[in-house]
């Protein structure tokens, strides 16, 4: 289970420096300002997928709405997460440094979401608890996008389709358009095994206690972006003579010129809040578990 992606227990800066405007109580209230001519971006390009999704990159309120609150149902299921306004937040999601994809069914039913948090000034969410594993990355320059609020639908976890692809779009999106170097990701150690078999993740620190969700331990993972790469192109230029090692993220990636669609459908594009959800979203953020 990601842990990330839980609210923090102090405010960033630019939270506590907000304006003084009347505060929207409820987060039902941000349908109210959406602008009646925002479309949202939707990926269209044949991926020759058994199943049909829409992939948006959350650019508009509605969108990271919707992954907020899709993100808050699976977490508060598991018990870990609970607030009034029933959404996953984080002082992160504010900045200009973030990426959050969402998958909708065709009739616009949000199933999964994943966000990219990028380094800024104010580091990475996982920071801290893991800031100390992070400083020996930066001290070889190593340029860090963590993974954070992985959420899939209940009723859509045995889909084949949505969390590779998600994989995907943000390997395109890190790797190709960002340069970064590396994947972070904080989980449930029972959870291990699972990320280094499909996303060849490796462990880079030991369990901690995270307060965040009442103490489960955590561990940080990482995985190269180049050694993903690598391993695509392998897989495509027929090198790996039925090689079990070929991650299962290689075996089902995109074709040459589907992936350059999917670059392009990403570039240039964030998830960075308007000042109407810093006021909306402050009480959850500032929310302790």
């Amino acid at each position: 289970m990601l842990y990330t992606q839980y609210v923090y227990y102090h405010r960033r800066n630019k939270m506590i420096a907000s304006n003084k405007k009347r505060r929207i109580s409820a987060v039902s209230q941000v349908i109210k300002i959406i602008s009646a001519t925002a479309k949202k971006p939707v990926l269209k390009v044949d991926l020759n997928d058994e199943e049909d999704f829409n992939f948006i990159v959350a650019t508009d309120i509605d969108s990271r709405r919707k992954a907020y609150e899709l993100g808050y149902k699976v977490y508060n299921e598991s018990g870990y997460i609970h607030n009034e306004d029933k959404v996953c937040v984080n002082s992160f999601d504010g900045g200009k440094n973030v990426f959050t994809l969402l998958v909708e069914t065709k009739e616009g039913k949000a199933v999964g979401t994943v966000t990219l948090n990028f380094e800024a000034g104010d580091g990475l969410p996982c920071d801290q608890i893991f800031n100390e594993e992070l400083f020996s990355l930066r001290k070889m320059n190593r340029r860090l996008a963590e993974i954070t609020r992985l959420a899939i639908a209940p009723e859509y976890r045995t889909s084949k389709t949505i969390l590779l692809r998600m994989f995907h779009f943000i390997f395109i999106h890190a790797f190709h358009n960002m340069k970064q170097t590396d994947f972070l990701v904080e989980v449930h150690p029972r959870h291990l095994k699972f990320y280094t078999k499909l996303f060849c993740f490796q462990q880079i620190g030991e369990a901690k206690p995270c307060e965040r969700v009442n103490g489960s331990p955590g561990i940080l993972l990482s995985t190269s972006l180049k050694y993903l790469s690598n391993q695509v192109k392998k897989f495509r230029d027929n090198k790996n003579n039925g090689d079990s090692k070929i991650p299962r993220f290689a075996r089902n990636f995109y074709g040459e010129a589907a992936q350059n669609k999917v670059m392009a459908f990403l570039k240039g594009k964030d998830s960075s809040w308007t000042e109407e959800e810093f006021e909306m979203y402050r009480p959850a953020v500032s929310c302790v578990l």
